[in-house]
């Protein structure tokens, strides 16, 4: 990296205060935030959390001794790198094997005494891990973690750039400001003046040669950790991928399987109703022939009786006619008789 050109200088100024400045801020705003109950004691705070830390660490499928039977009931934010875990603590402790739980050869429990807390103070962590714990379990307003954000950005994109002298005079001025705004909104109100003028006066420090040298290591150390953290998440990234390439499968499969079923089950209400439409039909058929039938059968001997009626009245008109021409032959004979005499 070549250091000799003022924008080179000039971001190496901004990467020194962004580890100095920004991690001495950061510090001071996670004991409020993070400290309060515990005394601002960062021991006490690990123990009580090391449940919590340790399903960020692994994943909630993962139980370990502190989980209720019924499963890790923790709402898992993100992921701890590894190395962040491992720098707040070691497995050094006592083991019991009793909180040990295999399922078909594979431990599926852990016990979470196996893990001890370092003994590390908050100031001696980086901006990596303080701000990873401030994201995750503390409370953070709006605005702060926009700070938070551009505070951790600003740092990666230093430690990612090409080279030093990749960002314009223009883009480090603006870069500054944005920096200061975000430091001071993240402090006492008391201290804003403070760590104002401690970034103009690391604006106008002089780098040395030995100061330059240990800079560029510095960065290139950084680098090497935020790649570690990247490659964590694109794992984390794939692995969700493969999830979610796993439950679209099974949807789909499941949406076919209700598919089947509700052809099945139309199939079979059609079956019935078509069955239950038959036995209608057939028994409106049987009503009306029989409705039919009757009405014959009535007809019939309406017209029976009909016919025997006229019969009678038919033999009642002969039997008056041959009446009548009996009387008619009876006044003829009579009439002759007298026309003799």
């Amino acid at each position: 990296m070549s250091t000799n050109i003022p924008e080179a200088r000039e971001l190496l100024r901004l990467y020194k205060c962004v580890v100095d400045t920004g991690t001495d801020v950061l510090t001071v705003f996670a004991k409020y935030k993070l400290l309060t109950t515990y005394n601002r004691n960062f021991k006490h705070f690990l123990d009580d959390k090391k449940h919590e830390l340790f399903h960020l660490w692994q994943s909630r499928k993962f139980l370990c001794c502190e989980c209720p039977p019924a499963g890790c009931n923790l709402k898992q934010t993100g992921h701890m790198p590894n190395w962040i875990f491992k720098k707040i603590y070691d497995d050094s402790g006592p083991e019991d094997r009793g909180h040990i739980v295999r399922n078909s050869g594979n431990v599926v429990q852990v016990c979470l005494h196996k893990y001890v807390t370092r003994n590390i103070a908050i100031h001696e962590l980086d901006i990596s891990t303080i701000s990873f714990l401030l994201r995750n379990l503390a409370v953070l307003s709006q605005n702060e973690s926009t700070s938070l954000d551009l505070i951790t950005t600003t740092r990666s994109q230093i430690c990612h750039a090409y080279s030093t002298n990749c960002y314009s005079m223009a883009i480090l001025n603006t870069t500054w400001t944005e920096l200061e705004n975000a430091l001071v909104d993240l402090v006492d109100p008391s201290f804003k003046r403070i760590i104002q003028k401690d970034i103009k006066h690391s604006r106008k420090a002089d780098l040395e040669n030995e100061e330059i040298t240990e800079l560029v290591q510095n960065v290139e150390e950084v680098k090497i950790v935020l790649e570690a953290v990247e490659s964590s998440c694109n794992n984390n990234i794939n692995h969700f991928k493969g999830m979610e390439s796993r439950l679209e499968n099974m949807s789909i499969n499941n949406t076919e399987d209700i598919k089947h079923h509700t052809t099945e089950q139309t199939n079979f209400v059609a079956i019935q109703a078509q069955h239950a439409l038959s036995e209608k039909i057939q028994n409106t058929e049987e009503k009306l022939e029989h409705c039919i039938r009757h009405e014959a059968e009535r007809m019939a001997e309406s017209q029976a009786s009909s016919f025997q009626q006229l019969g009678s009245t038919l033999q009642e008109t002969r039997t008056q006619i041959k009446e009548v021409k009996e009387n008619q032959d009876k006044t003829q004979g009579r009439d002759i008789m007298l026309f003799i005499y």
